[in-house]
C-alpha cells in the first residue's frame, strides 16, 4: 500500500509517508504478540524510520516541537472492524455481559481489558474476515462511552476525546477530578528518551488470560486503562461520569501502586518489566507530587459514632462497716482485761 502510493506520487510531505510507516508499525504491534518474529520486525522497522526521518523530514527542524503519529484509521476500515463477525467464544462472552452488565460492571470492567490483551496473544488472528488495520475494541468502547460524559460532571475531558485533553493543562487549573485524569494521561503519554515510543506500553493492558500462572500468583491485577476506567468512573458498558472512585490523593495513590508493585512481584529483579516497573513507579510519584503540592483533595466526610446503652448502668453496692462505740474494741471496754482462769501468770 505505502510502496503504491510512493509510485503514484499521492504523498506530498515526508510527514505523510512517515505517519503511513509509524501506521504499519503501530498495527503490526497490537496484532502480533511481543515475543514474535513480527513484533521484533516491526522494533527494527521503527527504530530506522525513527533515524532516517530525524534527519531528512523538514518538519523535525521547524523548532515547534513537531512529533510524528500514525496516520488516522480511514473510517470505512473503523466500521469494517466494529461489525467484524465474532468468534462462537467472543459471542458468548458478549451475551454474558448483555445479561449481567446491570449487576456486574466490576467484571464488565475486567472482561474489557481481556479483550485488550488477547490482542497480543499469540500472534494469531482472533476473528474471521478480520481487515488488515486493526483496532481495538476496548479502546473504541472507551471512546464512545467518553462523549457521553454525565451531565452533572463538566471536566474538560467530558467535551474531548483521547489521552491528550491535559497535556497543555498544569496541575494549578485542574480540579481534583481532573488532576487524577491529566496523571492517567501523563502515564499513557510518556514516551521513552530516544524514541516515541509509550515508555510505559507493557502495562496498557492486563495481561492476556492465557498466562495462568500471572493470574494464580497476583490476586489484584491492575492496568493503567483499567485505572483510567476508574478515575473516570466508567462503569461496565455505561457512560463515563468523570467521578473518579478516590476520594483522596491517598487512595488513589494506594490503587495505582498495584500497577508496579504487581509487576516486581511477579518479575526477576532482573528482567526488563521489574526495571520498567522502577520507572513507572519514580514518574508516577512525581506527578503525584506536582499535583498534591497544587490541587487539594475533597473534604473529608466526618464519621461520628454515637454509642448508646440499652441496658442502665449499675451502680456499685455501698457497703456499711458498723463499727463499735468509742472506747469499745470487740466488745471489751478500754483499760479493762480479761482474767485467766486459775489466776495464770
Amino acid at each position: 500500500m505505502i510502496e503504491q502510493k510512493l509510485n503514484n506520487h499521492e504523498f506530498a510531505t515526508l510527514t505523510e509517508v512517515e505517519s503511513y510507516f509509524k501506521r504499519m508499525v503501530s498495527n503490526a504491534k497490537e496484532y502480533y504478540s511481543r515475543n514474535s518474529s513480527t513484533f521484533e520486525d516491526a522494533e527494527r522497522v521503527r527504530k530506522a524510520l525513527s533515524n532516517h526521518m530525524t534527519k531528512v523530514n523538514p518538519a523535525y527542524h521547524r523548532g515547534d516541537g513537531y512529533t510524528a503519529f500514525p496516520t488516522p484509521i480511514p473510517s470505512e476500515l473503523e466500521n469494517a472492524e466494529e461489525e467484524a463477525p465474532e468468534t462462537p467464544e467472543e459471542a458468548a462472552d458478549d451475551e454474558e455481559e448483555e445479561e449481567e452488565e446491570d449487576d456486574a460492571a466490576a467484571d464488565d470492567d475486567e472482561e474489557d481489558d481481556d479483550r485488550d490483551a488477547d490482542v497480543e496473544d499469540d500472534g494469531k488472528p482472533q476473528r474471521s474476515g478480520r481487515p488488515s488495520i486493526i483496532l481495538r475494541r476496548g479502546s473504541a468502547r472507551k471512546s464512545a462511552a467518553s462523549s457521553t460524559p454525565n451531565a452533572t460532571a463538566t471536566p474538560r475531558s467530558a467535551n474531548r476525546k483521547g489521552d491528550d485533553v491535559y497535556a497543555d493543562i498544569p496541575y494549578k487549573e485542574c480540579s481534583f477530578q481532573e488532576a487524577q485524569e491529566k496523571i492517567v494521561e501523563e502515564l499513557i503519554r510518556k514516551t521513552e528518551d530516544d524514541s516515541d515510543e509509550p515508555q510505559f506500553e507493557i502495562f496498557l493492558n492486563l495481561p492476556s488470560r492465557s498466562l495462568k500462572d500471572y493470574y494464580a500468583h497476583v490476586s489484584n491485577p491492575l492496568s493503567i486503562k483499567k485505572l483510567q476506567k476508574r478515575v473516570k468512573g466508567v462503569q461496565g458498558r455505561g457512560n463515563c461520569t468523570h467521578v473518579s472512585e478516590f476520594k483522596s490523593w491517598a487512595a488513589f495513590e494506594e490503587t495505582a501502586s498495584l500497577i508496579w508493585t504487581n509487576a516486581q512481584f511477579y518479575n526477576e529483579e532482573d528482567s526488563e518489566y521489574y526495571a520498567v516497573a522502577g520507572e513507572f513507579k519514580n514518574f508516577f510519584l512525581d506527578q503525584l507530587k506536582q499535583a498534591k503540592k497544587v490541587v487539594e483533595e475533597p473534604p473529608q466526610p466526618k464519621i461520628k459514632l454515637k454509642v448508646t446503652n440499652d441496658q442502665p448502668i449499675s451502680t456499685s453496692k455501698k457497703i456499711t462497716i458498723q463499727l463499735p462505740p468509742r472506747g469499745q474494741a470487740g466488745g471489751i471496754q478500754r483499760g479493762h482485761f480479761p482474767v485467766c482462769p486459775g489466776h495464770c501468770g
